[in-house]
């Protein structure tokens, strides 16, 4: 997968990737950060690309200016991951939680 980083972060292994100037009309994000919750690299490898398709299929969605197909998928997208153990947190979010605790230190909701 181009541009994509997997890293672990303690016992976890996390996915990095900037999200292409392409979707920058559909996403405000410039990266995307998600916790695979695994401790295994290969398990974590397939499930960043099991991610990143499904997000990549929401946006070119918005893109055609399909926005109701485009939710349902980008739903779809998070309950899919859900069921696979990952956990969607919106930026604002982690960034008001940082804020709250005066740290960057990781986070646990």
């Amino acid at each position: 997968m181009k541009d994509t980083t997997i890293f672990k972060r303690a016992d976890t292994w996390q996915l990095r990737r900037r999200v292409p100037a392409r979707y920058a009309p559909v996403e405000e994000r410039k990266v995307i950060w998600l916790s695979l919750h695994t401790d295994s690299e290969s398990v974590a490898r397939r499930k960043a690309a099991a991610a990143w398709v499904q997000l990549e299929e929401a946006w070119e969605a918005r893109l055609a200016g399909d926005t109701n197909d485009a939710e349902k998928r980008y739903a779809a997208a998070l309950n899919l991951c859900g069921m696979r153990g990952f956990r969607y947190l919106p930026a604002e979010k982690i960034a008001a939680e940082t804020k709250r605790r005066g740290s960057s230190r990781a986070l646990s909701f």
